[in-house]
């Protein structure tokens, strides 16, 4: 690679518009991605460099995986595969024994377990600079005669197993098959041919360490999974395939796992942490879940087991049962320790209650509970876990930030998580003194909530301005080695899930004054580049009105039909000439691409639209009524009852 790669986006060799000229006159199908740039991730074309051939003739270019490289990297292989099955119909062979190639391959592998990658970086033929050492990075090179037999290449090279991974799931991006192929019925558009540019891709290490979302406030996505995926069981490993795929296609590492009484924990089921290590997946828990317990559904059998000397159970209080909780806790620490987790510290009650301490009632007799609570815990780590218990974290989360600031001593190599304020705002940052610790500092924020003093789980209406604006703040604070998203039920997060993986990887890709352009290219990988632009201003009017009033904070007396000009009123315009554009666009959209369309852009604009109208009808009934207009009150009631039903309808058509 030369220096020219290591510019910034404006100054690469391969620009962006150059590379998308480029695919023009290749007769790339529109609806292919471009290739992403940006400070993490750069590219550089050899001048007169042919095109990488996958499917040519209806023959597929084979993928060679060693077979000393690790499960997560051949598994990623098989996706690779399929993808370009998805793309041109035509299946390449996967081979783990070189001997058989063909004179094309894909050679995938990761340093240090690849020989045929270790020899090519050996003689000087695959360039690592910025790869080699470096966390979860990777580098994509066509390479001449890299093996006997094998003419050419396209090598992708991983410095460790997700970074091989990332490498792999780029490649499937080039190639037209959105992250959210599954997940929001994206389609992929099919050729008979199928190449990609000849251009040396690195993807430099990312800006945040651990990347990842918290499945929470999870019970229509536990209903859906039970339907369609395991009738016997509230979310478990099929369904966790899924989000483990969609996890590192969108380039991040790590997971909380559902946690509510509706759902099943995630160790019930011990396929699902064997799962995750093979999908290369790092598992952690929420605040109220110490060392990866699940009090929800845990604590109960554990005490019914584990009675007290007079045959009464143990409450979960560490002021009353110490040794009863932490056996407890040191059971799961030893049934997980073999696969990689990330250990939350501390303690809070059962199920997202606050801490109980029956026999330390004073904030200072609290503040030392927990640290003995901590020091409790580091030890069964050290004693069950060892050298792989490398992720700690600590979560400062209603009370316990109280106790903190108070005084809980948190060991220096232990991740702080500070979250927000449930609504997107960040409530604390480190001091500088914080910032120096050596475990760093990490983020739990919410794109989704469910509790006080108000929820919003249905739809994605955080402003990606609004997220880069806290996300870039937390970051120039060092908070670098954690950032954890709620998301709820998954499902309606896509464009702001994305956009926070984005950013994650790539902090400086965006600017406070080109971060709207981040729904254009994402819109555009889904739908096509040419629609881009249009739906990211329909999104842009959604945020809009969402950001004056959440649809799910929607209620009488808010808005006033009478002041301000007809405020109510002016908002139903709005957001009529926005339904209006909607489907406008989407009555110009191939067939294949009409249920991603609807789950993605135009849903969230009828669902708001629709909460939106009943209240307003509801408005124009009580000011009937008021006047002593009966005449209209049975009109309006009508109306309301119409938004409602119509709502209903949509959304019953959504979760088809």
């Amino acid at each position: 690679m030369t220096d020219g790669s290591e510019r910034r986006p404006d100054s690469h060799p391969l620009s962006r518009k150059a590379f998308l000229r480029g695919m023009a006159a290749a007769g790339a199908a529109p609806l292919v991605p471009a290739l992403v740039t940006g400070a993490a991730h750069a590219a550089t074309t050899e001048a007169g460099a042919a095109d990488f051939p996958l499917v040519v003739n209806g023959v597929a270019t084979a993928v060679l995986v060693a077979e000393a490289d690790d499960p997560a990297v051949a598994r990623a292989a098989g996706d690779l595969c399929a993808d370009v099955e998805r793309v041109s119909g035509v299946r390449p062979r996967l081979v783990r024994d070189g001997a058989e190639l063909p004179g094309l391959a894909v050679v995938v592998g990761t340093l240090g377990a690849s020989p045929v990658v270790d020899r090519l970086v050996a003689e000087g033929r695959l360039d690592v600079s910025r790869v080699a050492g470096r966390w979860e990075a990777s580098v994509t090179q066509v390479v001449e005669r890299p093996v006997e037999g094998v003419e050419r290449a396209l090598v992708i090279a991983g410095s460790d197993r997700r970074g091989t991974v990332y490498g792999i799931y780029d490649l499937s991006e080039r190639i037209g098959v959105s992250p959210w192929y599954w997940w929001a019925d994206v389609p992929v558009e099919r050729r008979d041919t199928v190449t990609v540019k000849a251009a040396t891709v690195k993807r430099h290490e990312p800006s945040v360490r651990y990347r990842g979302i918290f499945i929470n406030d999870e019970q229509n996505l536990t209903t859906w999974s039970h339907r369609t995926q395991e009738t016997d069981k509230n979310i478990g490993p099929e369904t966790y395939r899924r989000v483990f795929e969609l996890i590192l296609r969108l380039k991040a590492n790590y997971l909380w796992p559902a946690m509510h009484p509706y759902s099943d924990f995630f160790n019930k089921h011990r396929e699902n942490p064997r799962l995750a290590d093979s999908y290369g997946i790092v598992v952690g828990s929420s605040h109220p879940e110490a060392l990866l317990r699940n009090g929800v559904h845990e604590w109960d059998p554990w005490a019914a087991g584990h009675p007290n000397a007079d045959g009464t159970l143990p409450v979960y209080d560490y002021t009353v049962n110490p040794d009863t909780i932490s056996d407890y806790w040191r059971a799961r620490a030893r049934e997980n320790a073999a696969y990689e987790s990330s250990w939350t510290i501390g303690m809070r009650g059962l199920h997202d209650s606050a801490l109980e301490t029956k026999h330390a009632t004073t904030v200072e007799e609290k503040v030392a509970v927990m640290n003995d609570i901590v020091a409790a815990q580091r030890q069964i780590l050290v004693e069950e876990v060892g050298d792989r218990a490398t992720s700690q974290i600590f979560i400062p989360y209603k009370e316990v930030l109280d106790l903190y600031n108070a005084g809980v001593r948190v060991p220096d190599d232990v991740t702080l998580v500070w979250p927000d304020d449930n609504h997107g705002n960040l409530r604390q940052l480190p001091t500088a003194q914080e910032r120096a610790r050596s475990g760093g500092n990490g983020l739990y924020y919410h794109i989704s909530y469910w509790g006080r003093p108000k929820s919003y789980l249905w739809l994605d209406t955080t402003q990606v301005a609004k997220i880069w604006q806290e996300l870039r703040r937390a970051y120039e604070h060092r908070v670098d080695r954690v950032w954890i998203f709620n998301v709820g039920d998954l499902k309606s997060q896509e464009n702001g899930l994305s956009f926070c993986m984005d950013m994650a990887w790539d902090v400086d890709r965006w600017d406070a004054d080109s971060v709207e352009d981040f729904v254009e290219e994402w819109a555009g990988r889904q739908f096509g580049r040419r629609h881009g632009r249009e739906i990211a201003e329909i999104r842009t009017e959604y945020y809009r009105l969402a950001a004056e009033l959440r649809p799910e904070f929607v209620a009488r007396g808010q808005f006033s039909l009478t002041a301000h000009g007809d405020e109510m009123g002016r908002r139903m315009a709005a957001y009529q000439a926005l339904l209006d554009r909607t489907q406008a666009l989407g009555a110009t959209l191939p067939p294949a691409y009409q249920d991603a369309f609807f789950e993605l852009v135009e849903y969230p604009v009828q669902g708001a639209f629709r909460m939106n109208l009943k209240f307003y009808w509801a408005e124009r009934n009580a000011l009937a009524v008021a006047q002593g207009r009966g005449a209209g009150v049975n009109t309006y009631a009508k109306l309301a009852n119409a938004a409602h039903a119509k709502e209903v309808a949509l959304t019953t058509r959504y979760n088809s």
